[in-house]
């Protein structure tokens, strides 16, 4: 499996540096892709300092979610991880979502979704609050239909950024729509 990480950003240079920076910093290769929502500030020039990101810059901003199929459709991960730029990863985030596809692939199920801690914090980075850990073959679920009410920010559980998910699921799902 490959993975492809997608932030969105718009009007955040500062907080985009650390998210981008926590990508490449991965313990597993991934590919980074950045979708601009037609930012005014330091953006271009920020993902610039980074030769090996994507960067996708919209004209017009398409909301979140359209920012974000944008990325998703033009990654080339067989696995995406959406992030917004207020986010960032912990540098075992891709390994740990991959284990936790193997061992859901190794266990017979055909995982969609991928689902991982989140941890809260504050600006000095002191924890707020976080999920809890689960067995990682549990935490692997083979709804397309989940995946298509997070697409459109309706899904009833968690947050898109604490999961992963299959591309071929997600181009499925939003053939679907």
């Amino acid at each position: 499996m490959n993975w492809s990480v997608v932030i969105t950003t718009r009007n955040r240079a500062g907080m985009l540096r650390r998210a981008i920076e926590s990508c490449i910093k991965q313990t597993m290769a991934c590919e980074v892709v950045v979708v601009d929502e037609a930012s005014t500030d330091d953006t271009p020039n920020v993902v610039k300092q980074y030769p090996g990101v994507v960067y996708i810059r919209n004209a017009q901003p398409l909301g979140h979610s359209g920012a974000a199929n944008k990325g998703i459709n033009a990654a080339h991960g067989d696995w995406a991880k959406p992030v917004d730029d207020d986010d960032w990863l912990a540098p075992n985030c891709i390994s740990a979502l991959d284990g936790a596809v193997s061992i859901a692939l190794a266990r017979g199920k055909n995982p969609v979704i991928a689902s991982g801690r989140s941890v809260n914090v504050d600006e000095h980075e002191a924890i707020l609050g976080e999920t809890r850990q689960l067995d990682p073959g549990l935490v692997c679920l083979p709804s397309r239909r989940l995946l298509e009410m997070m697409m459109i920010e309706q899904a009833p559980i968690g947050t898109p950024v604490q999961v992963g998910h299959s591309r071929a699921a997600r181009s499925r799902a939003a053939d679907g729509m």
